[in-house]
């Protein structure tokens, strides 16, 4: 998995800018997305805007990947699709699938092993050669003192929960990530909702030009300042006594 880490100075806020995100909507990101756009990861489902040839402007939703090319950093949209690519997979594999279930199969387009999963957010298949996941899980295993029960619950797609320095340490394969690995403090269900992307951060997150908000759902969306509504300024003024009242001042 050749993933580059993009410098913040390397955003395309230019080309993201085509697609509705200005920079300052980027550069009020939440750290832990922010972190993924950085990394060369997928983001939460984002915002996004497309005009037509007849001017007119189509809402919807997409992760975002930055990609590195030489020295060109260029965004790619991966857009929720209405049916997921699931025709070349038997019954079985497809319910496994549709149940958020990481598989291990040979792939007829490329004849080799691939794991293989349903991306929930954009309903789309992601694709990684399993020799490169492996080699990802043998370095993790050997760092882990895991046995080889683990290893092979991994391989098939479990959630393997471990007890290191008195704190529980949830592992699996989640093909968004860099290493084809994700690795999260607590137990399986705190590994599933950081892998269906249900980030830690407030309804409310507040930037510098405006403030991103998380519906009930988990969906975001960005308010400029300006349109902040009643209950968004009080909430601020809240968090602002709290960080004035942490650091001793008096207001």
């Amino acid at each position: 998995m050749n993933i580059q880490r993009i410098e913040e100075n390397e955003i395309p806020y230019e080309e993201l800018r085509k697609f509705g995100l200005t920079q300052e909507m980027i550069d009020d990101l939440p750290e832990p997305i922010m972190n993924k756009l950085l990394g060369g990861m997928r983001t939460p489902l984002l915002p996004i805007e497309q005009v037509d040839g007849d001017g007119v402007i189509h809402k919807d939703f997409a992760r975002i990947r930055l990609i590195k090319e030489g020295e060109q950093v260029h965004p790619m949209f991966l857009p929720v699709k209405n049916q997921g690519n699931l025709e070349y997979f038997p019954g079985k594999q497809k319910e496994a699938l549709e149940r958020g279930k990481v598989l291990k199969v040979i792939l007829p387009s490329d004849n080799s092993w691939n794991y293989v999963q349903l991306d929930s957010a954009t309903n789309s298949i992601i694709s990684v050669k399993s020799n490169l996941v492996d080699n990802n899980l043998s370095l993790l295993a050997n760092n882990m003192g895991m046995d080889e029960d683990h290893i092979l619950k991994l391989e098939n797609g479990e959630v393997v929960t471990l007890e290191k320095d008195d704190q529980m340490l949830s592992i699996g394969i989640d093909l968004n990530e860099e290493t084809g690995i994700l690795s999260v403090n607590g137990d399986a269900q705190a590994w599933q909702k950081e892998r269906d992307g249900i980030l830690a951060f407030d309804k409310y997150n507040f930037g510098i030009y405006g403030c991103w908000t998380r519906e009930d759902k988990g969906m975001l969306s960005y308010v400029p300042e300006d349109e902040y509504t009643e209950e968004m300024c009080v909430e601020q003024d809240a968090i602002l006594q709290k960080v004035k009242a942490g650091k001793g001042m008096h207001v």
